[in-house]
């Protein structure tokens, strides 16, 4: 997919090919890392890129020890990548929600404009008498 600016993956496993065919829009890119995570093929998917603004990673089980952490760190560095970190579930899902208004850009944040956009829709849904 051409247009895809957000991939989130939870699970700390992802085929090493999914990085190497990320589209060059992709502004937001998060994932779980446990101790077993290929990052070599998110390293460079991150150096080739130029539109990424953030990676957001979840931390699981002997993932703070992972070998190549320093090295994502490094390259997010290096690109001017803000980096994100969760140590749970409930923390990585809050972190890469946002809103349910449309985004011109990743990753999204939670604004006020949820408010007016979740009233219009409630609008749209009440029963006419």
């Amino acid at each position: 997919c051409t247009e895809l600016r957000e991939l989130k993956i939870e699970s700390a496993w992802a085929a090493p090919m999914l990085y190497k065919s990320l589209p060059h829009g992709l502004q937001h890119l998060a994932l779980g890392v446990d101790a077993d995570t290929p990052l070599q093929p998110v390293i460079q998917a991150i150096k080739k890129s130029d539109d990424l603004r953030a990676v957001t990673i979840q931390i699981w089980h002997g993932g703070e020890r992972h070998p190549q952490l320093a090295n994502l760190r490094i390259a997010c560095a290096v690109k001017g990548v803000e980096l994100r970190q969760a140590h749970d579930i409930p923390a990585f899902r809050l972190m890469t929600r946002g809103d349910p208004v449309p985004s011109a850009s990743y990753p999204r944040t939670r604004s006020f404009d949820n408010i007016l956009y979740m009233a219009s829709r409630a609008v749209m849904k009440s029963p006419t008498n």
